[in-house]
């Protein structure tokens, strides 16, 4: 079994003390102030509530700007390197919308919509469940790496292919909120870049400097 499966495999019971440390009276204040955050009821469902908890862990940050997960780590300086390692892999959680591609071995490829860029997703609950996930269909899920590759953290939503256009409007709308999830891709980040300087020369070429002072009637 490789370091990854390992990991995949100790990823349940350690998301499991994770989560009860995380209900523990130490973090009551910050718990309510997440709920309120978030804005959890008890009309929450099943999935709404088990991702509320993911985020919660991994990434709301208390005053002192500390995760669940940082405040677990300093507890438990007995985790092995790997586990260690991968729990501060936590870190870079992030959530958006894949097109399924195919599968391989134990993982499942998919292809994420804001950043172009492949990506071999794996389940803790074992790879069954990637049958829900035809070549073509798409999933809007939570992902953490586990070595070069990634595993679905909380619960991730199904959408079929026919839902294309809404799955393409959850991107835009995502891309524009948080365009760090665009430049995971460094080609997109370096066209960024040489976009920014273009607009920039052609500014400097038009004004004949990069600072314009103008007149402003009171």
């Amino acid at each position: 079994m490789s370091q990854i499966d390992e990991l995949v495999d100790r990823s349940g019971p350690l998301k499991r003390e994770v989560l009860a440390f995380a209900q523990s009276p130490r973090f009551e204040r910050a718990f309510q102030r997440a709920v309120e955050l978030r804005r959890i009821d008890s009309d929450a469902s099943a999935t709404e509530i088990d991702n509320f908890f993911d985020w919660f862990i991994q990434q709301y940050r208390r005053p002192d700007g500390k995760t669940i997960v940082d405040c677990f780590l300093e507890t438990r300086p007995d985790l092995p390197p790997a586990e260690r390692e991968f729990l501060m892999g936590w870190r870079e959680v992030f959530e958006g919308p894949f097109e399924v591609t195919g599968r391989a071995d134990q993982a499942l490829l998919a292809v994420n919509v804001i950043d172009e860029l492949e990506y071999r997703l794996r389940a803790n609950v074992g790879p069954a469940i990637f049958d829900n996930f035809p070549p073509g269909s798409f999933l809007i899920t939570r992902v953490v790496p586990v070595g070069d590759e990634w595993l679905i953290s909380g619960q991730p939503v199904s959408l079929p292919a026919e839902q294309r256009d809404i799955v393409m409007q959850v991107a835009a709308d995502a891309a524009r909120r948080h365009p760090e999830l665009v430049f995971r891709n460094p080609e997109r980040l370096a066209l960024g870049w040489e976009r920014q300087a273009a607009e920039r020369a052609a500014f400097i070429d038009h004004f004949g400097s990069d600072t314009v002072i103008l007149a402003v009637d009171d």
